[in-house]
């Protein structure tokens, strides 16, 4: 994400205004939530990560193209 820091100092440093990232969801268990109706035994691993210099007014996931569409401002 924008506010991680980066271990390369000599890294080129820019502005981001609006990221779009891409997370799996994981579960190590059969059963995803407790009898009390919480979420339990999930865990996210960031697949992907796209940073643009511009704001994103809308996002539109296509399930048909298995596409996402970005709109900016």
């Amino acid at each position: 994400m924008p506010w991680e820091k980066k271990e390369d100092k000599k890294a080129p440093t820019y502005s981001t205004v609006s990221a779009l990232a891409m997370y799996k969801v994981m579960t190590k268990a059969e059963e995803m939530f407790a009898e009390d109706g919480s979420v339990e035994n999930i865990q996210f691993r960031r697949m992907w990560l796209k940073t643009f210099s511009k704001q994103i007014g809308c996002i539109h996931w296509s399930e048909a193209e298995q596409t996402v569409f970005v709109g900016f401002d």
